[in-house]
């Protein structure tokens, strides 16, 4: 039927010919065509276009979370919402002024589906220091 992708013609080619097929019923001749297509153009991609992991893995954890949020299209007021912290922790979590506790780092496990260990690593908080008024302010 089709062969492995070799050239990044024929890589155009299959991506036209998935297009055609994308809609086609499971199990049909045209579903079968295009989870066919979809393997042998996945297998090409992660060969010609690898991801690298390795700068995720460098992210402190608030920018993780800040990532993770962007990608699921969540603002800090669904993680308020969902009870991981009131609006004022939010905005000084999410801006480094206030550290994670163990009780926000397992609800945020939980809720954004990021493992303690990305989340309970060392970050470093924003320096801040107090005005005259006692107002914190940052650094």
């Amino acid at each position: 039927m089709y062969s492995i992708i070799k050239t990044e013609q024929q890589y155009e080619e299959y991506l036209e010919l998935l297009n055609e097929v994308f809609d086609a019923k499971p199990g049909t001749p045209e579903g079968d065509k295009a989870e066919h297509l979809t393997l042998l153009l996945t297998s090409y991609e992660q060969k010609k276009f690898p991801i690298d992991f390795s700068e995720l893995n460098n992210l402190d954890p608030i920018e993780r979370i800040k990532l993770t949020m962007e990608n699921k299209g969540l603002k800090a007021n669904d993680l308020v919402k969902k009870g991981v912290f009131d609006k004022t922790t939010a905005s000084l979590i999410l801006n480094k002024k206030r550290a994670l506790t163990l009780e926000m780092i397992r609800k945020l496990s939980s809720i954004l589906k990021l493992s303690m260990d990305v989340l309970g690593k060392e970050y470093k908080l924003e320096k801040s220091k107090t005005s005259k008024d006692g107002v914190y302010v940052a650094v």
